[in-house]
């Protein structure tokens, strides 16, 4: 099965809103992921910072997203009766949520 298949299957087989949410969650979590890279090899290169955001604020929003990317999946679970994996996604939401506060309070 290649990827557009798995998504299509995915998107007929669940609730439309929470996945769309997911979707929103994941390509925000990979959009900070990938300034928080870019922001790390500059300093590391010697450039000075380009984009202006502090390193702490760009991981505190990708662990945010990511979070809440959990969260939504937790919720659907939750909804579908799902029981598979649903204590450890619901510890490492947490865990996610919870060092994203503890950056934010640094």
């Amino acid at each position: 099965m290649n990827m557009v298949s798995t998504l299509r299957e995915k998107f007929n087989n669940s609730n439309k809103v929470l996945f769309l949410l997911k979707a929103v969650f994941s390509v925000l979590t990979i959009y900070f992921a990938l300034r928080v890279i870019y922001v790390s090899t500059s300093a590391l290169l010697g450039y000075t910072n380009p984009s202006g955001d502090p390193q702490q604020s760009l991981l505190f929003w990708m662990l945010l997203s990511l979070g809440l990317s959990n969260t939504v999946e937790v919720i659907d679970m939750f909804l579908a009766g799902k029981k598979k994996y649903f204590g450890l996604l619901v510890v490492s939401t947490i865990f996610t949520l919870g060092v994203a506060m503890f950056i934010l309070f640094i």
